[in-house]
């Protein structure tokens, strides 16, 4: 994991939203000037149970609430999706799986998929403890790691919430 920076909380928040509005939700994007409310708006509306989760233990530090990072494919057994499987096992699951087509369709396909993914992290002193948990991102994640389980290898970025306690899961993590 490469850290890239810090960003704000609304910033994450806004893109998440609006990435929420362009493709589950099909619609055009919002007017410049409405961009960030909409995208705001979108996450709180369509995401609240993962937003109130994720908030419920982040850092009391503002400066340090939200880390923008890259993983790479070896990273991807240190994420858990946020019903507590690790990213790996649920790739699995999904790619055997006749319910979502949307994965198998885009592993052959060479484009890389595009972050970034919602997560969070653990504060340590040392920096961010794993594992992250993915809290949206789950499909683009699973072709990610498809793609690289191909050779086809390339970094994935992530938004990480940097929370004080692990986010309640519905599961406990798996080891």
């Amino acid at each position: 994991m490469r850290g890239l920076g810090s960003r704000r909380l609304v910033d994450a928040l806004a893109d998440w939203g609006l990435h929420e509005w362009s493709s589950r939700l099909g619609r055009p994007a919002p007017p410049a000037a409405e961009a960030a409310l909409t995208g705001v708006n979108t996450a709180l509306y369509y995401r609240a149970p993962y937003v109130a989760r994720m908030l419920s233990v982040l850092s009391e530090q503002p400066a340090e609430q939200c880390l923008t990072v890259e993983f790479d494919v070896e990273d991807a057994r240190h994420l858990h999706i946020a019903d507590g499987r690790r990213l790996e096992t649920w790739t699995d699951a999904i790619l055997l799986s006749k319910d979502d087509l949307w994965v198998r369709e885009r592993v052959p396909d060479p484009t890389p998929v595009v972050g970034p993914l919602i997560c969070t992290g653990l504060s340590t002193p040392e920096g961010i403890s794993v594992p992250v948990i993915i809290f949206d991102g789950w499909h683009r994640a699973a072709v990610w790691v498809a793609h690289g389980r191909a050779g086809n290898r390339y970094a994935m970025r992530a938004d990480i919430f940097v929370v004080q306690a692990t986010p309640p899961l519905p599961n406990p993590l798996q080891p």
